[in-house]
């Protein structure tokens, strides 16, 4: 109780005091002008307030003495704690034998000596600070000289202001005393600080070393005899384990209530959010009961495994690897069988092989890990585990009459590394491949769970109205979201269980070619952006197109030409801060830019050229998509205009890549730049002698009675002309749609000719009447026609 009321009675008495201080320092000098001309009646008043104002201020300096001693007592204490605890450790580390899991614990167990230190160290230097500013009010206190030589003044009062100013100095020296003592205990402090510290980081430095040595040096293969010589004996490494895991589950005894209620709280937040997004996503799926119990254990325990993996990275930090492990496991069980089992009823051809066989593998993978298991051991161990475990995959792909080969399968292949490498003696390092391929396929399994999750939820919400809009921005925030917080998790777990000097050293390797470098983590950052960028790509793209459905559909275009822009800015944006990353200067690129120029003047002038007539049509908005245009005899719709070309389909459902410059350039027939309506003229004739007034009527009625056919402007009948053999009529008329042109133009057409049979009109065609008359040269011979020869001399003859 007295740590909680300590800081409110600090506070309180300096406010006390500094109040006092302030009135003194204000208030003396008009009590030494008021001490000149005052009777001596009203200098006794004086002096007796002012008596009252000095117990005032000693009983709030008593106050604040006493709790200022009190805070360095406990800081002291704290500091002796530390440094014990320092120097335990110290002592434990020599007797240990410098294992990387050791020195990660060591390097926790330092960290949080030098979190505990820090808040000390603050603690100290609160205290000096606020001696200081004591010291610096009660300095400025300096009124002595103002009392000299004056008149009226008895030698009891000169007693008292004596008295005054000597509590005055008491307390200043006082205060002096407790500042120096403050300031011992903080350079203590901080020498012990900086020692942990560095130990701290040499720790941290030195365990890539440390796990390359426990991974790689000095391994046998399975087969060898020196493998079996090894001096590894089994009671001492199980003694050494009973100790390590006791020291684990005191620890865990220490902070168990904290530790349950986080899990609690954790496991209660994710499962009432987990029921709620299943409910919502399986609502319309008629799902198996089996598969509803299977799917509804899987998300309880990996809720659970969750809530044990945050509790322990909240609690411990990693520094209990086994609870660390078996937390992780938990959870990669829960999610493997919750993700597979969505899936199976989602997609109906999925792949219904469980990985949840892969769970137990991570768990003994994890136990040869933190065990420290010797290699003796380890090796044959984690090869018959990796041998199990692909001969029972295998047969369950095999009942199961799964789509594809085994060989097809990452499983497969992964379970092959696993056991070739344990049979080269690497079985550590085997293992810690399995750690980490399972911890990437539980983020991947995780994220591509809930992500069916969240998207067979959105299919609730309807799709009208802003709601739209709604689910386009969720599934574009959710998607990333998902995935970078499951990729987040997982680093940070394989970061607490490493330690934090691997990850800093994988994150610092850089490849380096003449004189151009490049950092692992950079590359790694730049993956990520990549995959945000396009995430912000694909919801622009998306939102954009959701609100393009309640334009009119003239201006459905203009979404084009916003979707490539968005789409280009992001990218562009991406392309700047890449090689911001990557450590590409600017003035380097306007120098490639000034020799690229030259080649744009020559070789690419075509590419150029088309670039920037893509620019053209997508600003100046001449064609958009979803135009009908006619190049020459060709009619087609704009489907797609890129930077360098414009895809177009023809009627016959023909796609054409056409270059930009050839719409820019040559001369081009957009029908509906300005709206959909057309005007279309329907050619009729009819035989001479027909009523064309009535011709006329009929047209007319025709034409208003067809629902495609507009009203304004209103159909017309025009009389064309008399024909060679009839008698031409034009029906001009708008249609609403260009789409509708055709359809209606043959509907109107067999309108005519259905009416023109009922009104008895007769639809004119062409005829031609011919006339024979008599003539002599055409009559018939009556006799034998005569036979000519050709005589000797070569002339006609008559025989």
């Amino acid at each position: 109780m007295t740590r909680h009321i300590l800081p409110t009675r600090r506070i309180s008495s300096s406010a006390s005091l500094g109040l006092a201080t302030v009135l003194l320092c204000l208030l003396l000098p008009l009590w030494a002008t008021a001490l000149h001309a005052a009777p001596v009646s009203a200098l006794e008043g004086f002096l007796e307030i002012k008596q009252r104002e000095l117990t005032l201020l000693s009983n709030a300096e008593e106050r604040i003495a006493q709790s200022v001693d009190e805070r360095l007592q406990l800081a002291h204490k704290a500091y002796l704690a530390t440094k014990d605890k320092f120097e335990e450790a110290l002592l434990a580390q020599g007797l240990s034998l410098a294992s990387p899991i050791e020195e990660r614990a060591l390097g926790r167990q330092l960290g949080v000596l030098e979190g505990e230190l820090s808040r000390t160290e603050s603690t100290l230097q609160d205290i000096n600070d606020q001696a200081g500013i004591r010291l610096d009010r009660l300095s400025a206190i300096n009124t002595r000289n103002d009392f000299s030589g004056q008149s009226g003044v008895t030698g009891e009062m000169h007693t008292f202001i004596n008295a005054y100013f000597r509590q005055i100095a008491t307390l200043r020296k006082r205060l002096d005393a407790q500042q120096g003592k403050s300031s011992q205990q903080l350079r203590q402090v901080q020498s012990l600080l900086n020692k942990i510290s560095a130990k701290r980081k040499a720790k941290e430095e030195g365990l890539v070393d440390r796990w390359t040595e426990y991974f790689f040096r000095g391994k046998e293969p399975l087969f060898s005899l020196e493998l079996w010589r090894q001096p590894e004996s089994l009671p001492l490494w199980l003694s050494v384990r009973t100790v390590t895991l006791q020291q684990e589950l005191n620890l865990l005894a220490g902070t168990w209530t904290s530790v349950l209620l986080h899990t609690l709280f954790i496991f209660l937040l994710v499962t009432m959010a987990g029921v709620s997004l299943l409910r919502a996503a399986l609502r319309t799926q008629d799902t198996p009961a089996p598969l509803a119990r299977r799917l509804h254990r899987g998300g309880m325990i990996s809720g659970l495994g969750l809530a044990l993996v945050v509790a322990d990275m909240r609690s411990f930090g990693g520094a209990v690897p086994s609870f660390s492990v078996f937390g992780w496991f938990l959870l990669g069980y829960g999610v493997l069988q919750a993700s597979n089992t969505v899936r199976t009823i989602v997609v109906p051809d999925f792949n219904r092989i469980s990985k949840a066989p892969l769970s137990w593998l991570f768990l003994l993978a994890g136990t040869v890990i933190v065990s420290e298991m010797p290699g003796k051991f380890a090796v044959p161990l984690w090869t018959a585990a990796s041998l199990v475990f692909l001969g029972y995959m295998i047969r369950t792909q095999n009942r199961s009459q799964a789509r594809g080969p085994v060989t097809l399968t990452a499983w497969f292949w992964m379970g092959i590394l696993f056991t070739l490498l344990a049979m080269a003696g690497y079985g550590r390092f085997s293992a810690f491949t399995c750690i980490l391929w399972f911890v990437g396929y539980v983020a991947y399994g995780a994220s591509r769970g809930l992500m069916v999750i969240v998207a067979r939820s959105m299919d609730a919400v309807p799709n009208q109205g802003s709601y739209v809009m709604l689910k386009g921005a969720a599934l574009g925030i959710a998607s990333p979201l998902i995935w970078s917080g499951s990729i987040a998790l997982g680093t940070y777990w394989l970061y607490q269980f490493l330690g934090e000097g691997i990850l800093r050293s994988v994150g610092e390797l850089t490849i380096s070619w003449q004189g151009f470098s490049l950092r692992f983590a950079s590359v790694l950052f730049l993956a990520l952006l990549f995959y945000v960028t396009r995430a912000c790509a694909h919801l622009a793209k998306a939102a954009l197109d959701r609100m393009a459905h309640r334009w009119p559909r003239g201006q459905r275009g203009t979404v084009l030409s916003l979707k490539t822009t968005a789409a280009y800015g992001l990218w562009a944006i991406y392309g700047l801060v890449a090689l911001n990353v990557l450590g590409v200067s600017l003035t380097s690129l306007t120098v490639v830019a000034g020799g690229l120029s030259v080649g744009i003047g020559f070789g690419m002038q075509t590419i150029f050229n088309n670039f920037v007539s893509g620019l053209i049509l997508l600003f100046g908005r001449s064609i958009q998509q979803g135009d009908i245009i006619q190049i020459g005899d060709l009619w087609c719709t704009v489907r797609t205009i890129n930077i360098r070309s414009t895809i177009v389909e023809t009627f016959d459902n023909a796609s054409l890549i056409i270059p930009n410059s050839d719409l820019v350039t040559s001369q081009v027939t957009n029908w509906t730049k300005n709206n959909q309506t057309i005007r279309r003229d329907v050619l009729v004739g009819v035989a001479y002698g027909s009523d064309t007034e009535r011709v006329r009527t009929t047209l007319l009625a025709i034409a208003e009675e067809h629902p495609d056919v507009l009203r304004r402007p209103k159909p017309i009948v025009l009389f064309n002309e008399f024909g060679a053999s009839s008698l031409d009529f034009i029906l001009r008329v708008w249609i609403n749609d260009i789409d509708n042109s055709l359809s209606t133009l043959s509907d109107l057409r067999f309108a005519v000719d259905n009416a023109f049979r009922k009104e008895g009109i007769e639809i004119a065609f062409p005829q031609l009447d011919l006339h024979i008359r008599s003539a002599e040269a055409l009559q018939k011979p009556q006799g034998p026609v005569p036979v000519q020869a050709e005589g000797p001399s070569g002339h006609d003859t008559d025989e």
